[in-house]
């Protein structure tokens, strides 16, 4: 003969409100603890705050006699400029910049001497920084973080620092150039020099008497000494113009970069939403165990093959 199977016993609420009541206390603890450790996680690990700033290139540079581009290196051109600001703005000398700055290893809880404190701080960072190009040529730089004042002011202080890390850039490339120039300038100088002796020893060697072709002939040599010193004249005026922007740039208050609009806290408190979704967690917390003490009176038969009293 078979064994006869457990059955199941009807349950009525009484019988579970019984049964939570011999633990309430276990169980109000347990929802208390389960509720106040929600809350701090979403507080803190899942909702943010979000501050944005809007940033701009600026063509300073552009004169009104002359057209955008005539006289201006490639690399400062606001095309060019504005999506080198876009890298400058998540390059690893900014990362480096605001871990010092805002004590990103205390405020993200790294421990300072691990190995790879850097790329965990950067990682961190990066998830949280948005960077989006508009279609007027400027770019909003967004932070996120759990607490409010920290989210403004990194994106505040990013903005600031794009304009100072992309001013050293331009700097070093303008330098460049600038030492370019000198040296195309010094060898036309050098240049020209040796042509008008050449040419002044020439003209000494001509006979003396003036016909029309010696004329002529000293004429044209005379005028090609004018045409080459007029073209190291105009060099010379397109070195000055090269070491006048470089000035501008190393010029502090002459902004590449500026914040077109600043980053503010936000305005609304996370804690309620918080609040909200773990008082959620937690109905769904007590639900479980609600029906966890229903399918256990239920079929308490079941259970005890196990070996399991719970009655």
């Amino acid at each position: 003969m078979h064994d006869p199977k457990p059955i199941h016993h009807e349950v009525s609420t009484k019988d579970v409100l019984r049964k939570l009541a011999s633990r309430k206390w276990s169980y109000l603890i347990f929802l208390v603890v389960f509720f106040s450790s929600s809350v701090l996680l979403i507080r803190y690990n899942i909702l943010q705050y979000t501050s944005s700033t809007t940033i701009m290139v600026i063509d300073g540079f552009k004169a009104e006699t002359r057209s955008a581009t005539q006289g201006l290196p490639d690399f400062l051109l606001p095309s060019d400029q504005f999506n080198r600001v876009l890298q400058v703005v998540n390059s690893n000398q900014m990362f480096d910049h605001l871990i010092r700055k805002f004590h990103l290893y205390q405020h993200y809880g790294i421990d300072s001497t691990s190995e790879f404190r850097d790329e965990q701080a950067i990682s961190i960072l990066r998830s949280r920084l948005d960077v989006k190009k508009t279609p007027y040529n400027t770019a909003v730089i967004s932070v996120s973080d759990p607490y409010r004042y920290f989210a403004y002011e990194i994106a505040n202080e990013m903005a600031l620092y794009a304009d100072t890390l992309n001013r050293k850039l331009l700097v070093k490339l303008q330098q460049k150039r600038v030492q370019v120039y000198e040296r195309i300038y010094r060898q036309l100088n050098q240049s020209v020099t040796e042509k008008q002796v050449s040419l002044e020893k020439l003209i000494q060697r001509l006979p003396t008497g003036r016909s029309n072709e010696l004329h002529t002939a000293e004429s044209d040599l005379t005028h090609a000494v004018v045409s080459m010193t007029n073209a190291i004249d105009n060099f010379n005026h397109d070195l000055k113009e090269q070491m006048l922007i470089l000035e501008s740039l190393n010029q502090e208050n002459f902004p590449t970069v500026i914040q077109q609009q600043r980053a503010l806290p936000a305005s609304k408190s996370l804690l309620l939403p918080s609040l909200l979704y773990g008082l959620l967690l937690t109905a769904m917390a007590a639900t479980l165990v609600i029906v966890y003490h229903h399918f256990r009176l239920r079929y308490h038969d079941h259970f005890s093959i196990f070996g399991n009293n719970y009655e």
